[in-house]
Order: C-alpha cells, then sequence, then structure tokens
C-alpha cells in the first residue's frame, strides 16, 4: 500500500513539475521576445549602436528610459512594454485556463 501512494504522489508531483516548468518556459520566451524588441527599436532609433551589454549601450538605454519615465511619469516596466509593444511581432497572448 505504501509503494502505491509513493508512486501516485511520484506522478502528481512530476507531472505538476512538468506544468511550472511549461509555463515558466512561456514565459521566459515572451521576456526574450520582449527584450529583442526593445533592442530593435534602440537601434532602429539610433541610441545604441555598438553590443547591447556595452557600458556606453547601457548608459544611453538607460538615459532614454529616464527621459521618457520623466516626461510621461510612467514606470519603467510600462515604458519597456509600450516600446515593445511597438515594434515587432507582438504575439502577446491571454492563457485561458
Amino acid at each position: 500500500m505504501k509503494l502505491n501512494n509513493a508512486f501516485i504522489f511520484t506522478t502528481v508531483f512530476v507531472t505538476k513539475a512538468k506544468t511550472a516548468l511549461n509555463m515558466i518556459s512561456n514565459i521566459l520566451k515572451k521576456f526574450i521576445d520582449v527584450i529583442r524588441d526593445l533592442e530593435n527599436y534602440l537601434r532602429a532609433h539610433k541610441i545604441i549602436d555598438g553590443g547591447l551589454q556595452t557600458k556606453k549601450s547601457l548608459s544611453a538605454a538607460q538615459a532614454f528610459f529616464n527621459e521618457m519615465q520623466k516626461q510621461s511619469g510612467l514606470s519603467m516596466q510600462e515604458l519597456s512594454l509600450i516600446v515593445a509593444y511597438g515594434v515587432g511581432d507582438n504575439r502577446v497572448g491571454i492563457s485561458q485556463q
């Protein structure tokens, strides 16, 4: 009887873990898409021109978002999403569970 309960517990745990990992994977994919779209916007508007992780590019991107925040009063998260959704494929979906 104990072996059977352990098997059921393990099966349920593994199933829930797989579901959670799939959800996390989907969130990370969307996050990467947003970052890619932000980079494309910053490059297209000549805000950055070198490597994305260089001090020069990071400072320029930060200055850009700081100025937008100052002018709009919106949060950095809101601003980055607005910019990202303004370019690229914009595959934003609503999950119905």
